[in-house]
């Protein structure tokens, strides 16, 4: 909701499209804007048309109006027939990129917690919080400047603006963990480390899947869903994790263990259960190689809020660094640049969403990607009844954290909420998947073969459409084949106090008492209506992917008019390339998550993310980039040497 401005006054700002002039105007509302000289504000050029567009105040709002124009009015990247205006919006009239400020800003709205549907909570700025999709959406920016609403942004602008410009020859954008595979590439290949920038919000490139990890009951002495040879502080892959787990315990005497571990990857997967790592030996690891690489001076804090193409053949991004001093503005250059900025939020389902819209209840209704530990202290003291939604491996976390709870307090029970039956998991040629109570088991998230065997080789090679069609039989939900999570659900399916329902969402409400009713209906020809009460709900359906709820990426795919892939993600080259973002030599790389239907099956993996670094950097070095130079089998023997001793590449 706008509140009334108190001054109908409004400043332009342009760059004149000749001559680089930078050019200001005031003027009182209304404004028209044109070719005419009888204009308010004249703009001359061919591509603006005599009376181009008016701006008017209606009731508390400054709005913007197409007049019939030729060539159309864009506002912050988006062609406009008519549009609320606020400061800091951009509005594109043939030639010229004006930036409008008005000199009385609205009393911003406040911050409510409202969604629109399934995946509308997004990590915000502060990557602690997770805020709707929409909220941010809404909220306006006086930055990137006016320049960037051009399809290449003119180098000589930025530095007439004043802005601080940082350039380099290599520049990853994200600063999580694909940021960080990719920039350990270009060390172990030869870049320096003064060449190299990494803007994220994290000083740790792990820092945000650590907490995602925690809030979903894998701490760190838990494991996580990975093998031995997936080692991100480590691009051979040996010793991997098992490796160093067995030498720990010899060197600790603790015989037994280390042998049960060797017979373990030795039997695995037919005789043995699959080896997983400890998640916190997998952070302790990529700490001693970022201080190996020299991570923690390649890394700048900073809020990405634009990448653009430069007129010189390279790519500028815009970032933001918010201090207790205030907020700065920065820019970078670079003609190589990587993206990856993993999920930008947790999906939501609509009717637990519907639920926290209306009664403001985010204690008893939770995410479980979202920080609930007061869900467990409470069912610690009083017990409950918990529901849970989803079946994936997220799901398998929340259920082993609530039995072990079970063993203080037995006054604990589960109702786990499914859609349907599953009766059996996905075939693939005459494999099938083993699906028991409704759980479809698999050692991990993809068959192993997708990552380095025939099935990788298959997906490179296949149509983009033959991918979509490859990656939906070789996917869905499933959970890690784990001994001790199958006897859970045994157990508690025999003694009751875990149960399985089936059945349609009608809606979810908060009775009188406090506790939240899910009403659910059959399918059939028979459609009775259950109604399951619970103290907590728990949603692990897992993370948002979609394009559209990340903000970056949706601007960068608007402003270039990128393709998507068959699966709605970001379209890449077998090297992992962003080909339609070429500039001259200049080359754009993405890898994570929204690479998914590429050449690559588990591209959020730690082997994913590092495969996708090794194709796009032995790409740049076979292109010639500054300063990289392609490993041979000598090379790789020397620069793994000095992996194990802690040498610098």
């Amino acid at each position: 909701m706008s509140s009334a401005l108190s001054t109908s006054d409004i400043t332009f700002e342009w760059s004149d499209p000749a001559t680089g002039t930078p050019v200001t105007t005031r003027r009182s509302l209304p404004v028209v804007l044109g070719r005419d000289t009888t204009s308010d504000v004249v703009l001359p050029g061919q591509r603006v048309s005599r009376r181009h567009a008016s701006i008017q105040q209606e009731g508390g709002d400054v709005v913007l109006v197409d007049a019939g124009s030729t060539n159309g009015v864009v506002v912050n990247g988006q062609r406009q027939q008519r549009a609320r205006l606020q400061s800091g919006d951009v509005v594109v009239i043939g030639n010229y990129a004006i930036q409008i400020t008005l000199e009385t800003q609205p009393r911003p709205a406040p911050r409510e917690r409202q969604g629109t549907g399934p995946g509308t909570l997004i990590f915000d700025e502060n990557a602690d919080e997770l805020v709707p999709l929409a909220q941010l959406r809404a909220a306006r920016s006086d930055f990137p400047p006016p320049a960037f609403a051009a399809r290449h942004v003119p180098i000589q602008l930025l530095a007439q603006r004043g802005l601080q410009v940082d350039e380099v020859s290599y520049l990853a954008v994200g600063g999580g963990m694909g940021s960080f595979a990719w920039t350990d590439h270009l060390r172990v290949w030869g870049a320096p480390v003064q060449q190299i920038r990494v803007v994220g919000l994290e000083e740790k490139p792990y820092g945000r899947y650590r907490r995602l990890c925690q809030n979903s009951q894998i701490p760190a002495h838990e494991r996580l869903r990975s093998d031995s040879g997936s080692t991100p502080d480590n691009i051979w892959g040996w010793p991997g994790y098992a490796v160093r787990e067995i030498w720990s315990l010899l060197l600790q005497a603790n015989v037994a263990p280390a042998l049960r571990f060797a017979w373990q990857i030795f039997a695995e997967p037919s005789l043995s259960q699959t080896y997983t790592p400890r998640s916190g030996r997998v952070f302790e690891s990529i700490d001693r190689e970022a201080q190996r690489i020299g991570y923690a001076a390649m890394w700048r804090l900073g809020h990405v809020k634009a990448i653009r193409q430069t007129d010189d053949g390279r790519y500028a991004v815009a970032y933001t660094v918010t201090t207790p001093e205030g907020r700065r503005r920065c820019i970078a250059v670079a003609p190589y640049v990587h993206v990856a900025v993993g999920y930008p939020g947790v999906r939501f389902l609509p009717d637990l969403q519907t639920y926290r819209d209306e009664t403001g209840d985010f204690r008893a209704v939770v995410n479980a990607y979202e920080a609930h530990e007061h869900v467990y202290d409470t069912l610690r003291r009083r017990g409950g009844v918990v529901m849970l939604r989803g079946r994936g491996i997220v799901a398998s976390r929340i259920l082993q954290r609530l039995y072990e709870l079970r063993r203080d307090q037995p006054n604990i029970a589960i109702v786990h909420l499914l859609r349907s039956p599953l009766a059996a998991g996905n075939r693939y040629g005459r494999s099938q998947r083993e699906v028991q109570h409704h759980w479809e088991y698999q050692p991990f998230n993809w068959p192993k073969s997708c990552w380095g065997g025939e099935m990788r080789l298959m997906l490179e090679q296949a149509t983009p459409q033959e991918r979509a069609r490859l990656l939906a039989d070789w996917g869905g939900t499933t959970t890690a084949d784990r001994r001790d999570w199958r006897r859970i659900i045994h157990e508690g399916l025999r003694e009751g106090w875990y149960q399985i329902r089936f059945g349609s969402v009608r809606d979810v409400r908060k009775r009188d008492d406090g506790r939240i009713v899910t009403r659910i209906y059959g399918q059939g020809a028979v459609v009775d209506e259950t109604i399951l009460p619970a103290d907590f709900i728990v949603d692990c359906t897992g993370l948002q992917a979609e394009l559209e709820a990340n903000p970056l990426l949706h601007d960068l795919c608007t402003h270039y008019d990128l393709p998507a892939n068959p699966k709605g993600r970001l379209h890449v080259a077998n090297d992992f390339e962003l080909r339609e973002l070429r500039n001259g030599a200049g080359r754009a790389y993405a890898s994570g998550a929204m690479t998914l239907g590429g050449p690559h099956a588990a591209v959020d993996s730690f082997l994913g993310l590092q495969y996708a670094a090794l194709r796009s950097v032995d790409a740049l070095a076979a292109a010639g980039a500054p300063g990289l130079r392609r490993l041979n089998g000598i090379r790789s023997v020397l620069q793994w040497l000095r992996w194990a001793r802690g040498a610098t590449p």
